[in-house]
């Protein structure tokens, strides 16, 4: 190592809702000058034995997960919204959703919105299980990918960071685009019959 460098390896569990933990290998090189810090760092999966998995990372977990967790934070802001109720942020903007013939939407009209409302981060989650299924390292052998990561390798997967740049901006246009054409009303909003109205 050159001097001011610290190599740090750890192995970390992470857990996902509905599946077993999942271990992961992490090594790295943190440098530090008078002025600055930096650090390169390798994570790399591990199974049971802890033995590396270099090949495809199965991300079903990470995948059934975020569903989940999409399906349960639309019926909380659906349970708030529905009936007349309002959330917090349309409490202090002074906001409600209504029907487009001025009635209160029910708790299934209200989940549906809410599902559209976030319909974006369904299409990450895609994208992740996408890329998953294609090899994340150049090589398979894992002392040769340690070799490259202390000569300054680091994983850069500009086509995943690409893809996430554009369906950011989708997503931004999703959620802000119309409600300039469309005065209260979005996409998912015109799809459920709906619209936010000063209260």
């Amino acid at each position: 190592m050159k001097p001011g460098e610290v190599r740090i390896s750890q192995i970390c569990e992470v857990s996902q809702i509905g599946s077993e933990k999942q271990r992961y290998l992490q090594t790295g090189v943190s440098h530090q000058t008078d002025n600055w810090t930096s650090a390169r760092w390798l994570t790399i999966p591990v199974d049971a034995d802890g033995n590396p998995a270099i090949g495809t990372v199965s991300v079903y977990p990470i995948v059934i997960s975020g569903i989940v967790y999409i399906a349960l934070l639309a019926l909380a802001f659906a349970y708030f919204s529905a009936n007349g109720r309002r959330t917090i942020g349309k409490k202090l903007l002074g906001l409600r959703v209504q029907s487009v013939d001025g009635k209160n939407p029910g708790l299934g009209t209200e989940f549906r919105r809410e599902i559209l409302k976030f319909s974006p981060y369904l299409l990450f989650i895609a994208a992740d299980f996408a890329f998953s299924l294609f090899p994340v390292f150049p090589t398979e052998d894992f002392d040769a990918l340690l070799r490259m990561s202390r000569d300054g390798y680091t994983l850069l997967d500009s086509g995943a960071a690409m893809f996430d740049i554009v369906l950011g901006i989708a997503a931004l246009i999703w959620w802000f685009l119309p409600l300039i054409f469309w005065r209260g009303q979005t996409f998912y909003d015109r799809i459920c019959a709906c619209k936010v109205v000063k209260s």
